[in-house]
């Protein structure tokens, strides 16, 4: 064994100043770094920019600008989702490039990051259309409030509330940090705002784990690392199974799930009010049969909510309907976009 940490050390360790693994083994050994030794590298010191994951899915959107093409179009599409939602709409902007549209989403982002969005955006009340993608495989991140806990092997830090249905009613829990700067300078800081911050997270993320998460001096050993990798996918496994089995599909009466309709209901009447329209994407992830479809669908129409669901265009349980990564393949964004244009063209 000492062998093999010498070995590693040698040829696969980061440097000390990097921040970012060079190649595909360092990058392997260095999946199981814990949560804060990789946010020590990628948030950087004062005189450093933190990297591009510490700045993504914020929901202070002020940060994100509208385009020249958004203020110019007459009509106007605004996305909220994750990675699947962006690449989407860029399908949308190929096949009319004369839509105005605005992207905001979060790595792997729940449906409670795009409530917050939505409640944030100083945009959205100008789109005549609000596009919101459900992914199933992030449904269950909804237990969580930060992306820090299910992007283990490349930390995500951005902050959303977690919302629970109690007695009918939404209630939002929010983590004291929802600012990117205000982050940043809390975790170089490392003082009471991040003890903060680290106790909401420890009470109410289900993916919070102290083995996963806190640095120490386990971190130098590369076996170790790769016990730690193993743990944090088991956690988040553990975690999903407490809302969803791929048997029986989602555990609707667990009250995470259960807000789940009454959020999709809120945006709806939130964008009535508005003079806008509410376009839901239910989005089957690999080997996903359909179960979102199942629970959402029909209760998202008996509220006239506009529904466009990957089961009526492509099979998620074909393994060639994906990329390698996970994502849709490109021929299967289309399809969902020419779905998208053809209820817009539908209303004009």
């Amino acid at each position: 064994m000492a062998g093999f940490e010498l070995v590693v050390a040698a040829k696969f360790s980061m440097g000390p100043n990097d921040r970012d693994p060079s190649g595909s083994l360092e990058r392997f050994f260095s999946y199981g770094y814990s949560i804060e030794a990789k946010l020590d590298r990628t948030v950087g010191r004062a005189d450093q920019e933190p990297t591009n994951i510490v700045k993504a899915g914020w929901v202070p959107t002020e940060l994100y600008p509208a385009t020249d093409a958004w203020n110019a179009a007459d009509q106007k599409l605004m996305f909220f989702g994750m990675s699947f939602t962006n690449n989407i709409a860029r399908e949308l902007e190929q096949l009319d490039p004369s839509l105005g549209i605005l992207t905001r989403a979060g790595p792997g982002a729940p449906l409670s990051h795009s409530m917050a969005l939505i409640q944030a955006d100083p945009w959205r009340s100008q789109a005549d259309t609000v596009i919101v993608g459900v992914l199933s495989s992030s449904i269950p991140y909804m237990q969580g409030m930060t992306g820090l806990g299910y992007t283990p092997e490349s930390p995500a830090p951005f902050a959303y509330p977690k919302f629970t249905l109690e007695d009918g009613q939404l209630v939002e829990t929010a983590p004291p940090i929802m600012e990117r700067d205000q982050f940043v300078q809390a975790y170089r800081a490392q003082g009471e705002a991040w003890d903060t911050q680290l106790a909401a997270i420890q009470e109410h993320d289900a993916y919070w784990d102290s083995f996963g998460f806190e640095r120490s001096i386990t971190d130098q050993s590369a076996m170790i690392r790769l016990v730690r990798r193993a743990w944090a996918s088991r956690k988040i496994g553990q975690a999903n199974k407490q809302v969803y089995t791929p048997k029986a599909g989602y555990k609707t009466d667990h009250p995470v799930m259960a807000a789940v309709p009454k959020i999709l209901t809120t945006m709806h009447e939130q964008c009535q009010a508005d003079g806008q329209r509410l376009v839901v994407l239910l989005l089957h992830a690999r080997n996903e049969p359909g179960h979102l479809d199942i629970w959402l669908r029909d209760q998202l129409a008996e509220q006239g909510v506009a529904v466009i669901s990957t089961v009526d265009l492509f099979d998620s349980t074909d393994p060639q309907s994906f990329v390698s990564d996970g994502h849709f393949q490109h021929k299967n964004d289309r399809l969902i976009a020419q779905a998208v244009l053809e209820l817009v063209n539908a209303d004009d």
